[in-house]
């Protein structure tokens, strides 16, 4: 599970869709990404991504 939050956390940040970087990484739908991401590590998604700033490596 934990491989799987970390793997759609970085396909999140590539192409700054929930529902497309869940689904790409192996969950289910974006609601079952956002369980998994407040399961393990305690916090919503949007809590971590609402005020990140984008940048292109």
């Amino acid at each position: 599970m934990w491989r799987r939050v970390i793997l759609a956390m970085a396909t999140l940040h590539k192409i700054d869709n929930l529902t497309y970087a869940a689904m790409e990484d192996g969950f289910t739908d974006s609601a079952h990404f956002n369980r998994c991401f407040r399961d393990t590590f305690g916090v919503p998604p949007s809590l971590v991504f609402k005020n990140m700033n984008r940048f292109e490596s």
